[in-house]
């Protein structure tokens, strides 16, 4: 024979609701929380659930703010990214040589177009720092840097090198931030999870005490909350995680 469902009073509806729906449970607190405070005023039951409640509230919207500004700096950190090797191939104006044509010209300067010196330099041309994958092109432009910089008796090209090298460097460390920006946004949001949690409980506890202190008079509790807050049926989800 099945198991029965669980009846409603054994599930946590606040739990239940803003699961993917950081937005709700926003709401729901920033709701609640005054509305309890008005409805239990004078009421010693209620102080330690409405104190955990607080705390709950707070640490919710602390953690409001990380994950916003974690979101907020994971597509700046992106554009930045691309951007940098964006800039191999921009023309500055319609009479200036992108960067990697400025390169390109400098090497053919050097040695004899499409000559195995050449070829062993850019093997695929121009496109061998701006075609692929962007951890592909990030290790061309490190390789072309250091093929460059071996270049002894040349020093047109060791001084190309040196340039390479600072700009493969600094594409880098725009990835690393990137890939930080990412890190740290998924931080942010495992740990406002954990917060939804910590909050849903507080929230239930308080409709508890309600249940427990108005036995009596049941209809009070409806005055600690706003139960069609959670009868919407459309929110806003938690911010998804960001393809790479």
């Amino acid at each position: 024979m099945p198991a029965a469902p669980p009846s409603k009073y054994v599930e946590n509806q606040f739990l239940v609701a803003t699961v993917n729906r950081f937005a709700l449970m926003s709401e729901v607190l920033a709701d609640t929380l005054p509305r309890a405070t008005t409805a239990t005023a004078g009421q010693p039951a209620f102080t330690a659930v409405l104190a955990a409640l607080s705390a709950a509230a707070a640490a919710w919207n602390s953690g409001e703010s990380t994950l916003a500004n974690a979101a907020a700096a994971l597509p700046a950190s992106t554009y930045a990214l691309e951007d940098k090797l964006a800039s191999l191939t921009r023309k500055p104006d319609a009479d200036t040589p992108s960067l990697i044509e400025s390169w390109d010209i400098l090497i053919r300067s050097q040695v004899a177009f499409r000559s195995p010196v050449y070829r062993s330099l850019l093997a695929q041309g121009r496109k061998t720092v701006t075609a692929g994958r962007r951890e592909d092109q990030l290790d061309a432009l490190r390789d072309l840097g250091l093929r460059l910089a071996a270049q002894a008796g040349k020093p047109a090209l060791l001084a190309l090198g040196a340039t390479v090298t600072t700009f493969a460097n600094a594409a880098r460390a725009l990835r690393n931030a990137q890939i930080n920006a990412k890190a740290a946004l998924e931080t942010a949001r495992q740990a406002q999870e954990a917060r939804r949690l910590t909050a849903a409980a507080a929230l239930y506890a308080l409709i508890g005490q309600g249940i427990v202190t108005w036995s009596a008079t049941p209809a009070l509790v409806d005055t600690l909350w706003n139960v069609n807050l959670l009868r919407r049926p459309t929110r806003r989800p938690a911010p998804r995680k960001t393809r790479e």
